[in-house]
């Protein structure tokens, strides 16, 4: 018996979350980075997380637009 042939469309949503999880994580880390380097904190992690927040937010927000226009073609 065979697996079952996937295509690259199978895959669409866990590249979506994975692109997510990496825009709003680099943000904080590059946050806390600069924390550490300049003694920023917690200003760095602070503006770190709301640049990550609303930026995975907004292109999910895009992205499932965009899915949803494509899928009423």
């Amino acid at each position: 018996m065979t697996a079952p042939k996937s295509s690259p469309g199978d895959y669409r949503g866990l590249a979506l979350a994975g692109t997510a999880i990496g825009e709003m994580v680099g943000p904080i880390v590059l946050g806390v980075w600069l924390d550490g380097k300049y003694g920023w904190a917690p200003w760095g992690l602070a503006v770190g997380s709301v640049i990550g927040v609303v930026g995975g937010i907004g292109h999910l927000f895009l992205t499932a637009r965009r899915m949803s226009r494509d899928e009423g073609r």
